[in-house]
Order: structure tokens, then C-alpha cells, then sequence
């Protein structure tokens, strides 16, 4: 089979098929219209056909969550975190601070997260892997945004080494975008590099294209 169409896609397709036959809604497929659309080649028809054969029956793909150690936060804010990333030798890139800083950034006390990662590689076509698909994965998953304070606590907790073995040069983490100081949408990450263990930035918009060895941490729903 083709490539598989997307649920809107699939809707849109049983809309044009289907002709209202009276004033009860009672609607039947029209033949012709399937036969066409099978002649135009069209993917989305194609998972029509393999649906029918199924039965009418949806096919749930299983998802293998990949989970990383649970934190919890400790009431440090921004400048506290600066300060002990630096003392245990962390490289803290400038923007970065900055967003620490921002008073966007809001530090808990007491708060377990439960950390989950989407890899980017789960998305075969690169076209795919923006950030507003990412985030819309994410919300079918049942994931949540995360807080911005859960990049530094990961990144005091997950070496470079821990990263590389995941397959990834980077882990973003997708909390709410926090502007810098030229009013850029900025999400904290965790980057790996030959010049020390990263905790650093990246521009945010919802057409942004990740690569394919980047992951993008969420939260899992408490228990």
C-alpha cells in the first residue's frame, strides 16, 4: 500500500462519497465516485478500499513510549540553576541564560515529572517533523506540555553519554516558547557536543523541520 492518508484526509474522502438519499440523513456510497477516485490513483482512496476489506475496522498502531528518569523539582530558579550547572561543569550557551532569567520562567517546588521523548526519526518524511505535527503527536499520545524548569533538572541528570546511546544529538524539551532579548521564541535543550555537555537553545515556530536525530521530551500523564 501507498502512503497512508491522514484522518482529515480520510474524512474528507468519505464526505465526497457519500449522497444524502432523503430527509432522514440516510446516505449510501456512490459507486462511481469510488471507482473514481481509485482510477485517479489517490492514496487516501486506497486506505478507503483497505478499510472496507477490513472489515470497516480501525487499525490501532501500538506505541512504544520511551520514557526518561523521573525529576523532581527543588524551588531553584533561573540564576540558582545557572550557578550550580556551572559548578558541576555544564556549558550554558547565552540565550540559554537568558531564558533562564526571563521571569517566564517559573520554578516549582516539589513537582514530579515524568519525562517522555518523541524521536524524530518516528516521522519518516522530514517535510513532516515540524513542531506543530510534533506537538499534535504529542496530544494524541495523551503527553503534556512540559514546564521550561524541566530542561536543567534533566540536563543535571542525563550525561552526553546517556544521549548518544538514545540515538540523538539533542533532547528538546517543549515546554512553552520563552522570547529572548531580540523577542525570539526560544525552547531550552539538551545538546551534546566534542566542547562539553550543552544546555542551550533553539528557535521555535510551528513550521519549524527537526532532524531526524533529534528528540522532543514531553510529559506523561501522572498516575
Amino acid at each position: 500500500m501507498g502512503k497512508a492518508a491522514t484522518s482529515g484526509q480520510f474524512r474528507d474522502l468519505i464526505g465526497k462519497l457519500l449522497t444524502k438519499i432523503n430527509d432522514q440523513m440516510v446516505a449510501t456510497i456512490d459507486g462511481k465516485k469510488i471507482q473514481d477516485a481509485i482510477d485517479s490513483a489517490d492514496p487516501t482512496a486506497e486506505n478507503f478500499i483497505d478499510w472496507i476489506n477490513n472489515g470497516c475496522k480501525v487499525i490501532v498502531k501500538s506505541v512504544k513510549h520511551f520514557f526518561l528518569l523521573e525529576v523532581v523539582s527543588d524551588g531553584r530558579n533561573g540564576e540558582q540553576f545557572i550557578a550550580s550547572l556551572k559548578e558541576k561543569g555544564f556549558r550554558i550557551g547565552d540565550y540559554a541564560m537568558q531564558v533562564l532569567r526571563k521571569k517566564d520562567f517559573i520554578p516549582t517546588k516539589g513537582t514530579k515529572y515524568k519525562p517522555v521523548v518523541i524521536f524524530g526519526k518516528e516521522i519518516e518524511e522530514d517535510s513532516e517533523r515540524t513542531t506543530e505535527n510534533i506537538r499534535k503527536i504529542a496530544k494524541d499520545r495523551g503527553y503534556i506540555t512540559p514546564p521550561a524548569e524541566l530542561a536543567p533538572l534533566l540536563r543535571e541528570k542525563i550525561s552526553d553519554k546517556e544521549i548518544e546511546e538514545m540515538g540523538v544529538w539533542a533532547l528538546i524539551v517543549m515546554h512553552e516558547p520563552i522570547k529572548d532579548s531580540g523577542g525570539n521564541p526560544k525552547l531550552l535543550l539538551l545538546d551534546r557536543r566534542d566542547d562539553g555537555q550543552w544546555l542551550d537553545t533553539c528557535n521555535d515556530y510551528p513550521g519549524r523541520r527537526w532532524d531526524r536525530e533529534d528528540g522532543f521530551v514531553f510529559l506523561a500523564p501522572q498516575d
